[in-house]
């Protein structure tokens, strides 16, 4: 009796387990579906005050099954979120950029991405937007050698990342690639010419109306090459861009705001 006891227990148990794992990947497969409606919300406010909300419940989820939508919009989302809202809050910023990192740092470890030849579709976002926070955070943490220490990881997956889908996610690894060029001194590799080669790729094709690019080219290669005709160039067609694709509006925002804010230090660059 006591054996037969114990084996209905065991088996409630694993059916509980199997219903939670269940439910999690349904709510993530919900999320999943409502993502573009943040790409495309152009209510910045809206955005920040009720993505936490959703990030918290993603990390709650996370805890029980760790489905691989959950962690690529988790990195996807801590990382935008620090880089959207957090600019000026160093330690705000950086705790979500660690976030970020953490958890597709956990599952590309654990499923050794950066050594498969055959990425599955959620396999290449997660990679990348791992690299996104670990671009991002080097960026907002120039000053920290621990957050340097990044680079080199950065340099190998953008280039395995290219190599497979050069246009994804309209150019930004064409950003990517061109920002290390710009930023790293010529004798360890370093290229004034293969960054602006890459940036003039990232703003034409897919990331024409994607400003996100522009606003890396003219803080990036702009202000290292000091060429300030292709700065105001760059923040004029910024700021006078036409929001015509509604699909990256939020994007788009935050890339507007981002070149105002990088016009008024213009004094200060030139």
């Amino acid at each position: 009796m006591k054996k037969t006891i114990k084996s209905i227990s065991l088996i409630l148990l694993l059916s509980s387990c199997s219903i939670d794992k269940l439910a999690v990947k349904k709510t993530s497969g919900i999320i999943e579906k409502g993502i573009p409606s943040i790409y495309s919300e152009a209510n910045l406010d809206y955005v920040k005050n009720s993505l936490p909300a959703n990030l918290k419940l993603m990390e709650i989820l996370y805890q029980t099954e760790k489905d691989p939508a959950l962690v690529k919009n988790m990195t996807m989302g801590f990382c935008g979120y620090a880089f959207a809202f957090y600019e000026d809050m160093k330690n705000e910023r950086n705790d979500f950029y660690e976030r970020g990192i953490k958890y597709s740092n956990e599952y590309i470890n654990d499923k050794k991405l950066k050594e498969k030849k055959n990425l599955s579709d959620t396999d290449f976002d997660i990679l990348f937007w791992n690299m996104f926070c670990k671009s991002s955070y080097i960026d907002s943490n120039r000053d920290d050698l621990n957050a340097l220490s990044y680079l080199g990881e950065i340099e190998e997956i953008s280039q395995k990342l290219y190599s497979i889908k050069p246009d994804y996610f309209y150019n930004s690894i064409e950003t990517i690639i061109a920002s290390i060029y710009a930023s790293k001194p010529r004798i360890v590799g370093g290229s004034p010419q293969k960054a602006k080669e890459h940036f003039e790729k990232a703003v034409n094709g897919k990331g024409k109306d994607f400003l996100m690019n522009k606003y890396f080219y003219a803080k990036v290669y702009a202000t290292l090459t000091m060429d300030e005709e292709l700065f105001d160039k760059l923040i004029n067609e910024i700021e006078t861009a036409d929001l015509t694709d509604p699909s990256v509006s939020f994007f788009n925002q935050i890339a507007k705001l981002k070149s105002n804010k990088l016009k008024e230090k213009k004094n200060e660059i030139f």
